[in-house]
Parts: C-alpha cells; structure tokens; sequence
C-alpha cells in the first residue's frame, strides 16, 4: 500500500509533466480570446510564485474495515488554482485549469473558487 506521501509525489508529478500538454488543448478547444497560460510551478512551494500557480494540501486519510482488510487507503487532497483575471473572465480561467486537470485523468470534485477535492485510492 502506497502512502500519502508517495501518493501526493505521483499527482504533484502528473500536475508538472502531463498538465502543460492538456492546457494547450484546452486553448486550443475554446479559441476565445481566453488564453490559459501555463503554470509557474516547479514544485508545490508557493513562496515565490507568480500567478498562475497550484498549491496541493493533504486533508486526510480514511482507512474504513473494509480498505484495511484489502489494504487500501483513501486520501484526500485539494488543489488551489490560482490565476490572473477578474470577474467571469478569472472564473473561465479556474474552469477550464480544472478541465485540463481533469483531462489528466484526476477525478477532481469542485468545491469553490479554483478549489479541487481530489480522491485517490492507494493499493
């Protein structure tokens, strides 16, 4: 069984290999004025970062009867996008990251302004 540790280096990883490739995409798709630049991230440090950036936080971890017996665990992260923009042209933007993400093949759950929940099930 993968720890949160390891599971957080694999979706901190995809975010910096796979993303670049589904951002043009999706700028490609939309072609309306609405350019998603990429994302400055190296890493998941924040302290030096101009926008637009992700910050991956570890919320938890569930391990139920169940997940023991077949040892999985079910963690839990949020993504936080942030982006230059105001008003619905900033809201397009948070979107449409969050359909690239996606694209990666993340399951991503919307929570509020350019916030993710992001599940992932470790064997």
């Amino acid at each position: 069984m993968k720890s949160a540790e390891q599971v957080y280096d694999e979706l901190k990883n995809l975010l910096l290999s796979d993303l670049p490739i589904y951002i043009e995409e999706i700028n490609k798709k939309y072609n309306d004025g609405i350019i998603l630049e990429q994302f400055t991230n190296t890493e998941n440090s924040i302290s030096t970062l101009k926008a637009p950036y992700w910050k991956i936080n570890f919320e938890q971890a569930e391990y139920s009867e169940k997940d023991i017996l077949i040892e999985n665990a079910v963690f839990k992260f949020t993504i936080e996008l942030h982006a230059i923009g105001t008003g619905e042209e900033l809201m397009r933007k948070l979107w449409r990251y969050g359909e690239a993400i996606a694209n990666t093949g993340v399951y991503l759950e919307s929570l509020k302004n350019g916030k993710y929940l992001v599940t992932c099930i470790s064997h």
